[in-house]
């Protein structure tokens, strides 16, 4: 069975050896083609059909941090709160946080992992108007409690016209200024929301993509103890929540 000619070097690829790679091509090609090559590919041949669950919208998330030792951390994993209080993860009232986002999809490898593409921006963007919003959030409801950072995504906002963007996202800087869970009756856990919003060129037309960390308790300062402290491990040890009711 022949592929459509628009497809180029691909329609020149015998179907017999799409046939016979068709795992090892699935990783390789499916961040390059789109939905409507995908239903092509599925209706041509039954081996093509797992193809389409590597189709998924682009995800936002976080930058991980290079370990040396091939991690194979998935954004969505990148989260690192500030420090515990036993198990709990916190945060620290006025303490400067620093992340990096990123735009990826997820598919299955031949191996059945879960591996990430990065997702480059289409010539479509609008750079000046593409946004990042952080907000903390109450856990379980999603109630915002705090505006903490809206700005421009990329490092150069203004591409001038459209074309192909090379620019990169720039590290995002805020803080916490003004909750503290004790201060909630009960106390309560936050989130961090991150929203990105593109807008696209000669459209008025938004997409949302969102984020949100794991949850956490948002503390003083004084009340993290150092890693490896005595302290912390007397916290690991014997966990207190005194400081919840103070």
């Amino acid at each position: 069975m022949m592929l459509p000619a628009e497809w180029g070097y691909i329609a020149n690829v015998r179907m017999e050896f799409l046939e016979e790679n068709s795992e090892e091509l699935r990783d390789i090609l499916v961040p390059y083609l789109g939905a409507h090559e995908l239903a092509s590919l599925a209706r041509t041949c039954r081996l093509f059909a797992p193809w389409s669950s590597g189709a998924r919208r682009p995800k936002l998330g976080l930058v991980r941090e290079a370990d040396g030792a091939g991690s194979t951390t998935l954004a969505a994993e990148a989260w690192k709160p500030k420090g515990f209080l036993g198990q709990d993860a916190t945060m620290a009232k006025r303490r400067m946080i620093k992340v990096k986002l990123r735009m990826y999809t997820v598919h299955p490898n031949s191996d059945g992992l879960l591996v990430e593409h990065e997702v480059p921006p289409g010539k479509a963007v609008m750079p000046a108007r593409t946004m990042l919003r952080v907000q903390l959030v109450r856990y379980g409801t999603g109630l915002v409690e705090e505006d903490l950072y809206h700005a421009t995504y990329w490092k150069n906002g203004d591409w001038g016209k459209p074309g192909e963007p090379t620019a990169e996202p720039k590290e995002a800087q805020f803080m916490i200024r003004n909750t503290l869970s004790s201060k909630r009756r009960p106390p309560v856990q936050f989130r961090l929301r991150f929203t990105l919003e593109v807008v696209r060129h000669g459209t008025e037309t938004r997409t949302n993509y969102v984020y949100e960390t794991p949850e956490f308790w948002v503390v003083d300062p004084l009340a993290i103890p150092k890693p490896g402290s005595a302290r912390d491990r007397a916290r690991q040890e014997r966990p207190s929540t005194r400081w919840l009711h103070a």
